[in-house]
């Protein structure tokens, strides 16, 4: 395209984003980082319509966990849309039942039988709660204080962030909130339990470990009770944090359920998977149909999947995320040290790390200011705006590592060199696009005064 079509076209999908698709969203993220229009991207960078590059140090939460346009998983579904893209549902389904096989070798202390695929890790935690319900023939569901299990009816009423709920409240009847962490507060989990959903690394909370010995506590509690174990995997899955799997920092411990997504979706195509222990799939096996979705499943879903999953295990992507985990985390807690009344804490395992500043317009500063000035991607954290996250590729070059580092480090120095005029104007600049696209109770619980 032509220049000037190029800038027509950025312009008139600037204002349908904002006319028709998310006005508050779209207003935010004009008023932050500007009129970019995403076009293409290949491996760990994204390309604008107007030819600038990004490196994304976010893989959007973990789902290009693999990077953009892996070969191998869009030859796969290349392959598949050349066979048959979606199921007819009337026979079996190949690519399906390789991939529920493939996940079950590796999972977590070879704890689950059977896979249910959704669309999303949203519809694999509802699955979830449907499932433990079912089981234990109980109602009551326990997760943790500021947690994210996904934004579903089911899903937003077991996550433990308030903003999140208001407004669409009552959600489901019988939901506890319990600290994390805490293994005194594990005495909720009582025979009225149907079960409790948790991370393994609690996103919600900022990257936070639970202390040694926690889950092997929980486990026992759940084995006492009869409750059900629910490993939230949705974003710890799969190398994150460089174990295969989340739960694998807690030796021993098996979960009943797992719900995945994220990277189990190759970054290509839309998959959400919850997979379930033999106790379970013999309940829920008591009806013909338990569980179904229309697009669940389906052929070029799973084979990508199936792609993805063996590039993480050949390729041991967890173990290469181990190890940039520890060239991240110390580029990271240096400029820790450099700014020390600035960054409050550097937190973080694996290629999964949080940034919690003193203030939360040195984050609305930072964030914005790597993405326009040093070219690279990370985000606002979803429950805490004084919050950052930097979640690369598992496979991220340490070069590229240490960069981030560096953006990290300048985009501070530029914060802390404003003048009292120049935090001002920022300040006003930031309030006004917050509130214009963010609940109260979320500026709230961040410091944010209004």
């Amino acid at each position: 395209m032509e220049n000037e079509e190029i800038e027509r076209t950025i312009e008139q999908t600037v204002q349908r984003y904002q006319e028709h698709v998310d006005p508050g969203l779209g207003f935010y993220m004009q008023a932050t980082l500007g009129d970019v229009v995403e076009w293409e991207a290949h491996g760990n960078e994204v390309r604008d319509m107007r030819g600038q590059t990004w490196y994304d140090a976010l893989s959007f939460m973990g789902v290009f966990g693999i990077g953009h346009r892996h070969p191998k998983v869009v030859q796969a579904v290349r392959d598949q849309l050349d066979r048959m893209p979606m199921n007819a549902r009337y026979f079996f389904n190949k690519p399906q039942s390789d991939l529920a096989a493939r996940l079950i070798e590796i999972a977590p202390q070879r704890s689950v039988k059977n896979v249910f695929f959704s669309n999303s890790g949203s519809e694999a935690v509802d699955v979830a709660l449907k499932c433990a319900k079912f089981t234990t023939g109980r109602q009551e569901i326990i997760s943790t204080v500021e947690s994210y299990h996904g934004v579903t009816v089911g899903a937003v009423a077991v996550s433990g962030m308030r903003h999140f709920r208001e407004g669409i409240e009552p959600l489901l009847p019988g939901v506890r909130f319990i600290p994390f962490g805490d293994v005194s507060a594990l005495d909720a989990i009582t025979e009225k339990t149907a079960g409790i959903i948790i991370e393994p690394v609690h996103a919600g909370l900022g990257s936070k470990m639970a202390p040694p010995g926690y889950f092997a506590a929980l486990r026992e509690r759940c084995d006492r009770t009869g409750a059900i174990f629910i490993d939230d995997e949705v974003q710890t899955g799969l190398g994150r944090t460089g174990k295969l799997w989340g739960i694998d920092h807690h030796p021993g411990v098996a979960p009943d359920i797992i719900c995945m997504g994220k990277v189990l979706s190759g970054g290509v195509m839309p998959l959400g998977a919850t997979l379930y222990s033999e106790r379970v799939a013999d309940a829920i096996s008591k009806r013909l149909i338990f569980n179904t979705s229309t697009f669940g499943g389906g052929e070029m879903a799973c084979a990508a999947g199936l792609a993805a999953v063996n590039v993480i295990v050949e390729e041991d992507l967890a173990g290469q995320a181990a190890r940039g985990g520890e060239v991240l985390g110390a580029e990271l807690r240096a400029v820790a040290q450099r700014f020390p009344n600035i960054i409050k804490e550097v937190r973080g395992v694996g290629m999964m790390w949080t940034i919690e500043f003193s203030d939360w317009l040195a984050s609305f500063f930072v964030f914005p200011q790597m993405i326009r000035e040093h070219r690279i991607l990370v985000a606002p954290h979803l429950n805490r705006i004084d919050m950052i996250r930097i979640s690369p590729a598992l496979n991220a070059r340490h070069e590229d590592l240490v960069r981030v580092g560096q953006a990290l480090g300048a985009s501070l120095a530029s914060y802390r060199e404003l003048d009292a005029s120049s935090r001002e104007a920022y300040e006003y600049a930031f309030k006004q696009a917050l509130k214009n696209s963010v609940e109260k109770s979320q500026l709230e619980e961040s410091g944010f005064v209004q």
